[in-house]
């Protein structure tokens, strides 16, 4: 229920998704919802789905995973990526008349990757990790290729954790788009896969496709980082955060 301006923030932690918290695996699962009426009479919600995990081989990251998503660990692993970011959306975000969402994304697809230090050929290895993402959650990413893919030196940096041992060096990275894609419902089913349980339990079963494509803009995010798992940051852990905007 929306009462005036406020904003409404719903934390679901346990009880909604089967083995959110597992202390064995020391991994995490956290749902939040914010919804937010906006000024123009329309209403914005943002889903998140958060996935923590502190303790893994950093040889052997996703051999023995249990609420991280086995196929795009994998992916994640083949491709030596240290850091992902997909958005797929539909429509325009009208900053003019609803503000700022919570992320930004532009119409169509957009994928940008960092990858790890000393990874060899990053070029073929953005090509293959482009064609087997475009498989994972059914868009076509695979025309991402070097027509429209880059390397910018100063618009990206990192948004998780740097080596501090390693300068930054841009040539890991590559960032690319596809202006025209056209997100659809065979987008948010592989989507609502990589959740632990996917559509079955929680604020997933929220996300209905025949309303979400109905909206007037929705975006659907896959965001893969590194991350300080205390103030001091003496202990490491991955984040994988899906998201919905509407």
């Amino acid at each position: 229920m929306i009462f005036g301006n406020c904003i409404i923030f719903l934390f679901l932690i346990t009880g909604l998704c089967l083995s959110v918290w597992c202390y064995q695996d020391k991994d995490e699962f956290h749902e939040e919802l914010m919804i937010k009426p906006l000024a123009s009479g329309h209403v914005y919600s943002y889903f998140q789905f958060t996935t923590l995990w502190n303790k893994f081989h950093p040889h052997h990251i996703f051999d023995h995973c249990h609420l991280f998503p086995p196929p795009l660990g994998e992916l994640i692993d083949r491709f030596n990526v240290r850091e992902l970011h997909i958005s797929l959306t539909e429509g325009l975000w009208r900053h003019e008349g609803w503000g700022y969402p919570v992320l930004d994304a532009p119409p169509g697809a957009e994928l940008w990757v960092w990858f790890k230090p000393g990874t060899q050929n990053i070029d073929k290895n953005w090509k293959e990790l482009n064609g087997a993402l475009s498989g994972l959650l059914c868009a076509s990413l695979n025309f991402i290729d070097s027509s429209n893919s880059m390397s910018p030196e100063m618009s990206f940096r990192p948004m998780g954790i740097e080596d501090p041992e390693q300068p930054l060096n841009s040539t890991l990275l590559r960032y690319g788009t596809l202006p025209r894609e056209i997100v659809c419902t065979e987008n948010l089913t592989p989507w609502k896969k990589l959740l632990p349980c996917d559509a079955k339990r929680g604020l997933a079963t929220l996300l209905n496709a025949g309303y979400i494509h109905n909206t007037n803009y929705h975006s659907l995010g896959v965001h893969f980082r590194h991350i300080c798992m205390n103030k001091e940051c003496t202990e490491t852990g991955l984040e994988l955060r899906q998201t919905v905007s509407l």
